[in-house]
């Protein structure tokens, strides 16, 4: 019976290597380091049992060799750099997401359909195309992946900008008629522009899960064999971060642009009320555009700053490709040799692939002279090839349900969104904002969430040495979300006649995330952990399929 060790700072190892390696000295230092006090004899639980099974597979599947393994110390330095790009990746997205729909709003402010059309775009994409993209994380070299996500996303960024700038001037020149601000689909134009917008949206949603499943999913796995949990929860830190520095930076812009132009008017109406009576209303027409232009300009920084962000946050992956390629450690070990073959540019073909491409030149010239249609290609390589997402789905499902010991969990993390209980959902936030609470109490019940949620990853480490393991800990986690929104629903009934109900009501949700959080790292270990890595990326993806329908049925 092999066995295994869950450890923040210790990879996943059997006994039998252990034995085939005593005398190597890398798998001394790795002894040294298991004989802490919170190694073997406090992680080696039944429960971890079932887990050893699975590991072990992993790793004969992907020829995981310990003693190839990176030095603690190259590991920190590669985690560091994926961190810092993993950052930036975020905080452009997340200021994206809290600024679009402001522009939205400006643009057309009698109509929330172009803002709920935007979502619903960002979303279905999402759940038709998460487990394509998983599949393509599977079988292309991951710096290859990193770039077809970094351009996806430079494209969709810089054309919706030129189309939102286009809008928001047709918005300002139609004083008169004023046809956006009713309905957005009013000319023919600003029909079409929307319409590329959402294509963009979608675009822009697909690039960001690339990044997402390729950094989080594949690299950090790859690489930090060691370091494996500490990073994961470290990943967790900047998302949850992001999550609220990203739109509270937008909202400090905003606010300091109308500040300073209030104060430019006020000086002006000023200097002009001795001389004209009428400056007054000329001062507040200009009061008011400035308001109207603060999303604007929020917009444009938001936007310049996810334009040139993308060569920082490729450079950082690239310089741990270059420092795992120094030490001769390959990141793409699960790509069989065909497939990096394949990927290969022409001038990296080594000689014994010319002689056979030369032996074989009848073939390749016959292969050239067969003329395919356009209508051959698109049903050959879309409709009924790999890149057909219902096909890829059904895919998904097929290999996810193989999965015998994560699947179970990851339909438990799934679960866990279909509830409106959450500080961020924007119906309970507006069913409560009708029922006695003011809009302080959801500020505040809104930050504490996402601070409690953030409380959660730092938790992570202690409670795994404390509770022995991986299972104890998610259990722990899933347990005290259940049993504290199993009270916040009990109390819901009482929260508009009691009015201490109506504040242990909104506590109850805010610990609750402390919960959801925690489980999500523990489902990122495991799969981290357990899912062989030439499949990891389709699991991946389903699961992201999956907890964005729930997210829309919700």
């Amino acid at each position: 019976m092999s066995s295994i060790i869950i450890d923040d700072e210790q990879p996943i190892k059997s006994k039998e290597e252990e034995s085939n390696n005593t005398t190597s000295q890398s798998l001394l230092d790795n002894i040294e380091d298991i004989q802490s006090p919170t190694s073997s004899d406090e992680y080696n639980n039944d429960n971890d049992d079932d887990l050893s099974d699975n590991s072990d597979k992993v790793n004969n599947n992907n020829n995981d060799d310990e003693s190839n393994w990176l030095n603690i110390k190259v590991e920190e330095e590669c985690s560091k750099y994926m961190l810092i790009s993993h950052f930036i990746t975020r905080m452009g997205d997340r200021g994206w997401e809290f600024v679009i729909p402001l522009i939205l709003i400006y643009i057309s402010p009698n109509s929330l359909i172009p803002t709920t059309l935007f979502g619903l775009s960002v979303t279905i994409v999402r759940i038709l195309f998460g487990t394509t993209i998983g599949h393509m994380t599977d079988n292309y070299k991951k710096l290859l992946v990193i770039k077809v996500g970094i351009i996806g996303q430079l494209l969709s960024i810089g054309l919706s900008c030129i189309i939102l700038f286009k809008l928001v001037n047709m918005k300002n020149d139609d004083l008169e008629t004023r046809c956006l601000v009713d309905n957005i689909f009013c000319s023919g134009l600003s029909s079409f522009l929307f319409f590329v917008l959402l294509t963009l949206a979608g675009t822009h949603s697909v690039s960001s899960l690339i990044m997402d499943i390729s950094v989080e999913r594949k690299w950090v796995p790859a690489i930090c064999k060691k370091t494996l949990s500490k990073t994961t929860s470290r990943m967790k830190q900047v998302d949850l971060s992001t999550e609220v520095l990203a739109p509270f930076i937008a909202g400090l812009i905003a606010t300091f642009y109308q500040l300073d132009k209030f104060t430019e008017s006020y000086k002006l109406e000023n200097n002009n009320s001795s001389t004209n009576h009428s400056s007054s209303s000329s001062s507040n027409s200009s009061s008011s555009s400035v308001s109207s232009h603060g999303p604007l300009f929020v917009f444009m920084i938001i936007g310049l700053f996810n334009f040139f962000s993308f060569a920082p946050q490729y450079f950082f992956l690239h310089r741990v490709e270059s420092i795992c390629r120094q030490h001769s450690f390959n990141i793409d070990s699960n790509l069989s040799q065909e497939l990096i073959e394949l990927q290969q540019p022409n001038n990296q073909i080594n000689n014994s692939q010319e002689e056979m491409i030369s032996n074989d030149i009848d073939i390749e010239l016959l292969e050239l002279k067969k003329r395919h249609s356009l209508k051959q290609v698109i049903i050959e390589n879309i409709i009924i090839g790999e890149w057909n997402p219902l096909r890829n789905i059904i895919k998904g499902w097929r290999t996810f349900i193989q999965q015998e010991r994560v699947y179970l969990m990851i339909l438990a993390y799934v679960c866990l969104w279909f509830t409106l209980l959450s500080p961020h959902d924007p119906i309970l936030t507006a069913y409560l904002s009708t029922h006695g609470y003011n809009y302080l109490d959801l500020s505040i019940f809104r930050g504490l969430g996402a601070l409690f949620g953030l409380a959660a990853t730092f938790s992570y480490t202690p409670l795994m040495r404390r509770f022995g393991g991986l299972n104890n800990t998610a259990t722990f986690y899933i347990f005290e979300e259940s049993v504290l929104i199993f009270l916040a629903a009990i109390l819901f009934s009482w929260i508009e006649s009691s009015y201490p109900a109506k504040y242990i009501f909104l506590v109850l949700i805010v610990l609750s995330r402390c919960g959801l959080y925690g489980f999500e790292i523990c489902e990122i270990n495991y799969v981290q952990r357990v899912v062989p890595d030439n499949v990891k990326g389709i699991v991946s993806g389903f699961e992201s399929s999956l907890t964005n329908l729930a997210m829309l049925i919700n």
